[in-house]
């Protein structure tokens, strides 16, 4: 894994050193690589997408995937809209991201997607850890995932980088992200809080609660939550990033290719 330093007397380092108020007190912080792979999406706005994140936050490594290149996570970007047609009839077209992430699943390799729009866009049989944008850009939800559920200034071991990463790729899971901003830590809390008791209610128990504040935040989470893993992610103490995933099965083994390519 990569790594970024804290202090240099060098301008070009400088320009890439973590942001200290939410950078730990160590020498070193690890850099997250994350590979973006493309679906229904032009290559040349991809490479404006990483772009745009790369100099949102330094403290992840955004790049185009390639086949064999280091990454972290893989984090398939899903246009759907552009693979089945603005009706949404041409739902085949939707096979490639879905083998994908079986494919990473099967293999170990820890990879997600990221999809435009609604759950109800996306073909009901699939495998892997999704997540939908809902009205938002890829590049706005590609920032809120990252403050959710990749970075973590509290955390500067390699390898419990990769272990929690992996942890969220190797579930069968449809999220939503929420981004929360508020006047002051305290309600920011509040509002975290009542965002839970209302998951909580919900058809089914969240698998996956991620949330990211920043490192002087106290949450004060509902009775049961002792799942949500809670990361230090955010520059602001009023600003709180969050992914709710609930299970989703996993029926790709019981189908026939004809029967996935018709779902």
């Amino acid at each position: 894994m990569p790594h970024l330093a804290r202090s240099s007397d060098n301008a070009s380092d400088r320009d890439h050193r973590t942001d200290p108020s939410i950078a730990n007190d160590v020498d070193i912080v690890p850099a997250i690589r994350v590979s973006l792979q493309r679906w229904g999406i032009p290559a040349d706005a991809l490479r404006a997408m990483v772009a745009t994140l790369n100099a949102a936050d330094q403290r992840i490594v955004w790049s185009e995937h390639e086949d064999g290149a280091p990454a972290d996570i893989i984090v398939h970007m899903v246009n759907v809209e552009g693979l089945a047609g603005q009706s949404f009839q041409a739902s085949w077209n939707l096979m490639g991201p879905v083998d994908a992430l079986r494919t990473a699943l099967e293999q170990g390799v820890p990879a997600i997607a990221l999809a435009t729009g609604e759950a109800r866009h996306l073909p009901m049989i699939r495998a892997g850890h999704w997540i939908t944008s809902g009205s938002r850009n890829l590049v706005t939800a590609a920032r809120i995932l990252a403050g959710a559920a990749i970075l973590d200034a509290s955390e500067t071991d390699p390898k419990a980088i990769s272990k929690r990463l992996s942890a969220l790729a190797s579930q069968n899971a449809l999220a939503c992200l929420h981004r929360v901003v508020a006047a002051s830590p305290e309600i920011l809390a509040s509002s975290v809080r009542m965002m839970m008791d209302d998951a909580g209610r919900a058809y089914a128990a969240p698998s996956i609660v991620s949330i990211g504040v920043a490192p002087g935040v106290e949450l004060d989470l509902p009775p049961g939550s002792t799942r949500a893993r809670i990361l230090r992610s955010q520059p602001a103490e009023t600003e709180a990033d969050v992914l709710l995933a609930y299970p989703w099965p996993n029926l790709l083994n019981s189908w026939e290719p004809d029967v996935l390519a018709s779902s």
